[in-house]
Order: structure tokens, then sequence, then C-alpha cells
């Protein structure tokens, strides 16, 4: 409102001049009418370039403060319901000063004041190696000199510390095409610089859910004396899989956030396409750990061959996201696929004298524009995989198992 007041005002004082110097009205109208535009596009301007410079060097004294301040605060933050004894530790690495500083700043005021940071993967990596306990969550730059955020992003997942905690990558726009990779090497979820506030404290916020529920989990095993290292037996039938269980595979979450996040133009070129191995309750009981396991592995390197970020979601259904044009909803596909998977274990199928068959559906377009689109979309496209598999269900004579021999 400023700026159109003070352009009415540099306008009218132009109008009159001109009329006082002998213009015509119409001229005097077309001279208000250039000054005082000029006037509101000028004052915005040095406005925006006055609020820059304050940001840009008002930020590094301001930083520290917030984050101590946001450190003294008791009891339960009134914005998001965060007590001190649920704190997490953030890790942030970036090497532009000017998000170093930033970030601390708005995380203090989210309530989230354990804030470290680091300026290259080099320095972060010697921070987590020196730290006494592992960061909950992590905030990585995708580019950096040197090593890059995707690099240090999976250094970090093998480091058994941090095989699930979340690790939320921070890009421009024109690194959209690198997040493939960072999801595929560890990442959960992403922001692009330059990022609004709410989104920010959006994500912490679901990073800070995440840890609390792991450490609630952690603590019942504890109390019922179970090691969580000891605990890992054969992955249930309708469980759905971690970053890190198999190669080639994202967590169903993480396919989620990077859906949900697509720009508009990328999600109009985006198929979610679902996939299912046949029949897998019956090779679930014939099989051992290790045999369902490399069933599902395999079966992920097949589909991921052909550039597909991947997530498993139980029953023998992965849900894929690809941006290629070609609908891999077809017959062909199906059966290539079966000899691809009956080559790779013919060792396996000779073993529980099983020959395997996967069902592919019908790939599914987004809503670009739908709130709910990721959940849309990869409900839809598991539908359509059920569909495709009762249909062959139905057609086979009789419905059991196809074997060897």
């Amino acid at each position: 409102m400023g700026y159109i007041i003070a352009g009415v005002a540099a306008g009218l004082i132009a109008f009159f001049v001109a009329l006082a110097r002998g213009y015509s009205f119409l001229s005097a109208i077309g001279i208000y009418m250039l000054i005082g535009s000029s006037a509101v596009l000028s004052a915005a301007l040095l406005f925006f370039v006055t609020d820059s410079v304050m940001r840009r060097f008002g930020l590094g004294r301001n930083a520290k403060q917030a984050a101590s301040e946001a450190t003294e605060i008791t009891g339960t933050d009134p914005m998001n319901g965060l007590g001190t004894n649920d704190a997490i530790r953030i890790l942030a690495v970036d090497d532009d000063p000017f998000i170093l500083d930033f970030v601390p700043v708005i995380a203090g005021k989210a309530g989230f004041a354990d804030i470290t940071v680091a300026s290259s993967a080099e320095e972060a990596l010697d921070l987590i190696a020196a730290s006494p306990a592992p960061f909950d969550c992590l905030l990585l730059d995708i580019r950096m000199p040197g090593m890059d955020g995707i690099e240090l992003c999976a250094r970090v997942r093998t480091n058994s510390a941090y095989s699930d905690a979340p690790i939320i990558m921070l890009t421009g726009m024109r690194d959209i095409e690198s997040l493939g990779r960072a999801y595929k090497a560890g990442a959960t979820d992403f922001l692009t610089k330059p990022f609004e506030i709410a989104a920010f404290e959006d994500r912490l916020k679901s990073a800070h859910k995440h840890c609390t529920l792991r450490r609630n989990d952690q603590l019942a095993a504890q109390a019922h004396g179970i090691s969580r290292q000891g605990s890992k037996g054969k992955a249930g039938l309708y469980d759905t899989l971690v970053h890190g269980a198999l190669p080639n595979l994202i967590d169903h979450q993480s396919l989620q956030n990077h859906l949900r996040q697509m720009s508009v133009s990328a999600t109009t070129q985006a198929r979610v396409t679902a996939f299912k191995i046949d029949q897998l309750d019956l090779i679930y009981q014939k099989s051992s750990s290790a045999q369902f396991m490399s069933l599902l592995s395999e079966t992920a390197e097949v589909f991921a061959s052909n550039g597909f970020i991947m997530a498993y979601s139980g029953n023998g259904t992965f849900v894929t996201v690809t941006s290629q044009t070609r609908d891999i909803a077809s017959l062909d596909f199906e059966q290539e696929t079966g000899r691809m998977l009956n080559h790779k274990l013919s060792k396996l199928g000779a073993d529980l004298g099983i020959a395997f068959d996967v069902s592919v559906g019908a790939s599914v377009h987004p809503q670009a524009r739908a709130i709910d689109r990721a959940e849309m979309a990869i409900k839809q496209a598991i539908g359509n995989v059920e569909a495709r598999f009762a249909s062959k269900c139905a057609d086979r004579t009789p419905p059991a198992l196809r074997l060897l021999g």
C-alpha cells in the first residue's frame, strides 16, 4: 500500500506541474501515469534492495542469539508442542554462509535450537565421527564443492546409527533432476531453495515426529528385552521396507514426498506404476528369509535398470515413479520381466519348484494441482495392479501357483 500512495503522490505533483507549465490536460494525465507508475516501481525496488541488504548482513549477528533464546525455552513450545525432553539434534550442511546463518534462526524460532552447521561434506563427516551421540536429523545441500550432498547422504547411510534418520536435501530448482539419485542414496525429503519458512518448519516437525516414534519403539524394545539388531527375522508378507533394506529401493514415505513435491511441469510428465509378484503368499510360505529377500531384491533390480524410482509397499507390490513416455503396463513387458526373473533366479526357482510371474498395472498420471496427488496416484496405481492380478487369476485353471516340471 505504501508503494501505491507514494506513486499517486508523485503522479499528482507531476500532473499539476505539467498543467502549470502549459501542457494540455491529456498530456498532464499521461505524465501523471508515467511518473506515478515509475514511482511505485522505484519504491518497491528500493524496499527490496534495502531489505535484502539488511537480511544479508544482519542475520549473522542474530543467528546465535535466536538459537540461544530458543534454547532457554522450557516446557512446551506453543507453535509445535515440542518439549525440551523431546529435542532433536540437527546437522545442517551447506557451502553457502547465508544458509548456515539462516537455518539456525528459523529453526530456533520453531523450537529446534540444537543445530550444528558445517560448510562442507568433509567437515560434516568429521562432526559425525566426533559426535558422542548420533544426530537425529540431517539437512544436506545437494550442490557443494568436492563431495556433493548426494554422495554425503550415501556415506552417512552406511553408518548403522543413521540407517533410518531423516535426511532432508536442500536444493535449487536446477537440481530437481538430481533428486532421483538423492532418494536412491537415502534421502527422505527435500526443500527447494529459496524455501518458505512454513515449509521448512513442516519438514522439521515431520522429522521430529519420526524421531519420537523411533525413540518410543527403541524404548519399548528395551523394556521387553529385545535387541534391535537381534529382532530382525523374516520380513512380514505385508511389511513395507525402509531404505537400505534392499538395493535400488527407497522407503514408501520418501516416494510419497518425492511425488508430492514435484513441480507442476514435472508432475504432468510423471507416471506412477505398480507391479506385483504373482501369488507371493504361496512363495512366502515356501521360502526362507534369505530366499524371500533375494526374490524382492532381484525383482527390484530388474525394474531399477529401467530408471525407475521405486518403493516396496508389501505383499509383493512395488510402486514406481518415472518420467519416461513409454507406458510399461503391457503384456510384453510382463512376459519379458518374468523371463528375466526366472533367468536370474533359476536356482531359487528350482529349489522352490516355482516359475515366477509379474503383473503390471496401468500407469497413472498424477493430478498436478491436487493437494493429495501423491496419495491418490499411489492408491490408484496399486488398485490397477491388483485388478490386473485378479484378472490373471480368473483366467488360470486351477488358480494355483505355476510349478516347474
